[in-house]
């Protein structure tokens, strides 16, 4: 048996077509498998993106809660005179995972009173963002997440927590 190839383009254009219809189960379900592919990913991409923006709203509540607590322990140490204590309390969060630095600015002379970094201790802060803290509240840059707490007192603002935190990725 022979088969003869067309040999002009229009004979070929047309084979192609007699082709694809006699075999048109094979084609429905082989488009049918394209659309059901393009459909999944773009559900995977979508579930993806709605899990990250959860993820990040779950980290930033955990991490305000997380200062938030913390704050008690240094308001403690504080009442006490304890500097050394809260000192210990910032080396040691700062060695677990995601933490950069923590800093505790006295709001009464506007310096850092106690700091993970050392160079810091002293300095004077004048970003009023901190100096007015009033309630937790968090600010996300594009190298860290910062948290900043008041350390309340019997009835006034003692100090402010600030705890820098990275941020991390969300592939």
């Amino acid at each position: 048996m022979t088969t003869q190839t067309p040999s002009n383009p229009a004979e070929k254009k047309t084979s192609t077509w007699k082709y694809i219809w006699h075999h048109k189960l094979v084609f429905f379900l082989l488009l049918l498998l394209i659309a059901g592919a393009g459909w999944a990913g773009i559900k995977i991409l979508t579930l993806k993106r709605g899990f990250n923006k959860e993820k990040a709203t779950i980290t930033n509540k955990f991490a305000e809660e997380t200062a938030r607590v913390f704050s008690w322990a240094v308001r403690g140490e504080m009442l006490r005179e304890n500097k050394d204590q809260v000192n210990q309390y910032f080396m040691n969060l700062v060695k677990e995972p995601g933490f950069k630095k923590i800093q505790l600015v006295d709001i009464s002379n506007s310096t850092v009173i106690v700091s993970t970094d050392k160079k810091d201790e002293g300095s004077a802060v004048s970003d009023t963002s901190i100096l007015n803290a009033t309630v937790s509240r968090q600010i996300t840059n594009e190298d860290y997440l910062r948290t900043i707490t008041p350390v309340m007192g019997l009835n006034s603002r003692m100090a402010v927590l600030v705890i820098d935190r990275e941020i991390q990725s969300t592939k």
